[in-house]
């Protein structure tokens, strides 16, 4: 069986009086190549835990600035690293697949529901949404190759670009694909 290595996860609590705040952390934390394993346990790779303890810090401060009347609830956000051994990189591989594979399906779902709607409605799917799709599939490709998932997750990987591709247009999904990688060059600069 496979196994990762130097792989950890990170497991948070948030409050229910900043639950919204769960949202602007997901957002923060796939940007910055951690993956879902479920809601609130991401699997990171160790050498990266300084840069995700960043970024959690930064999503914090951004949310605080954001609504500032919620910063008091802050005290109660629970955050643990717990890092895999040998003995357990291989329950670290299947959460990685099935994490991926999960946040495949997602996408996938999310993108046949506003095909439907733009379907039922005689109007395109709305352009912020052609955007997030390939933004959230290009993410899904970054996190493939992070985790060294991509002979296991390529056939879903693909199927997911194509379905991608034929809801937003070839030509479109190309651009909107240069941009963002335009702006991940500069934002790592």
């Amino acid at each position: 069986m496979k196994a990762l290595e130097n792989v950890g996860v990170l497991h948070y609590d948030i409050p229910d009086k900043i639950v919204r705040f769960g949202t602007w952390l997901r957002n923060a934390l796939r940007a910055g190549h951690a993956l879902p394993a479920s809601k609130s346990v991401w699997l990171i790779n160790w050498a990266d835990l300084p840069r995700l303890q960043g970024i959690l810090d930064l999503a914090k401060a951004r949310y605080e600035e954001k609504y500032p009347e919620e910063s008091g609830f802050f005290s109660n956000l629970k955050f643990a690293f717990l890092k895999f051994d040998n003995a357990t990189s291989e329950q670290a591989y299947q959460m990685a697949v099935t994490g991926l594979t999960s946040f495949l399906k997602d996408l996938q779902k999310s993108v046949l529901l506003q095909a439907r709607k733009a379907a039922e409605t005689g109007e395109a799917i709305p352009k912020w949404y052609q955007r997030e799709f390939i933004k959230r599939a290009r993410e899904a490709k970054i996190l493939a190759v992070a985790f060294r998932l991509m002979e296991d997750v390529i056939t879903p990987l693909e199927e997911t670009w194509k379905m991608v591709e034929d809801q937003v247009g070839t030509e479109m999904a190309a651009k909107i694909t240069a941009k963002l990688e335009r702006d991940a060059r500069k934002n790592a600069a």
